[in-house]
């Protein structure tokens, strides 16, 4: 699993998600600032499993921030466990 900012200073995160994808499909979740919608269907169409948006004052929201992100890995774990691991655009029954 792959936590990815959007906003990097070499590579921005679209890039690395089509990157990564095409190299090693790895399950990837998202946290940016850049929450608009745009934003979140690209980096899923791109491949990332879901998305965590970071508030405009990050240091007031982190704790709520990492519990989401907690959320988030659990699910994950419990689908792979479960032998159903996150589905991707094209996959079959996907």
């Amino acid at each position: 699993l792959i936590t990815l900012d959007l906003e990097m200073p070499r590579m921005d995160g679209y890039t690395f998600l089509r990157l990564l994808m095409a190299r090693q499909p790895t399950p990837v979740i998202v946290i940016s600032g850049s929450a608009g919608r745009d934003s979140v269907g690209r980096a899923l169409e791109l491949g990332a499993i879901d998305y965590v948006a970071k508030s405009s004052r990050p240091a007031l929201d982190a704790p709520g921030i990492e519990i989401e992100l907690a959320e988030k890995v659990a699910n994950l774990r419990q689908l792979a466990l479960a032998g159903r691991g996150p589905r991707r655009a094209g996959d079959p029954g996907g």
